[in-house]
C-alpha cells in the first residue's frame, strides 16, 4: 500500500469515527478511552516509513482514542464521562481603605 492511499485510508476512518460521533456524542464520549499501547504502536509503524511529523503524532494520538492539545501539541487521555469542568475559585478583592495617607 502506497503512502498516498494508507493516508486516504486514515482519512477514511478519521472521517467515520468523527461522524458516528456526532450521530450521538454521548454515547461515542462514553465509550472513549485512550490506548497507550496503539498510540505507540501507530507511531513506531510510522517511525519505519518516515521521520516523524506533528501530522503523524495528531493522527496517532486520534486514532488511539486520546485528545490532541494543539496549544500543547501532546497528546492526552479524554476526560471521564462524569467529569464536571468547574470555574476556579474567585478571591475577594481586596477591602479599599478611606484613611488618608500620611507620612
Amino acid at each position: 500500500m502506497t503512502g498516498f492511499a494508507l493516508r486516504r485510508l486514515v482519512f477514511a476512518a478519521v472521517i467515520a469515527l468523527g461522524a458516528s460521533a456526532l450521530a450521538d456524542p454521548a454515547i461515542a464520549f462514553a465509550e472513549r478511552e485512550w490506548d497507550i499501547g496503539t498510540y505507540d504502536s501507530c507511531l513506531t509503524a510510522r517511525l519505519l516509513d518516515h521521520d516523524l511529523r506533528l501530522a503523524d503524532y495528531e493522527a496517532c494520538c486520534i486514532e488511539s482514542g486520546g485528545v490532541w492539545n494543539d496549544m500543547r501539541a501532546e497528546c492526552g487521555a479524554p476526560p471521564h464521562p462524569d467529569y464536571q469542568r468547574t470555574s476556579p475559585p474567585r478571591a475577594a478583592l481586596p477591602a479599599q481603605t478611606t484613611a488618608p495617607f500620611s507620612r
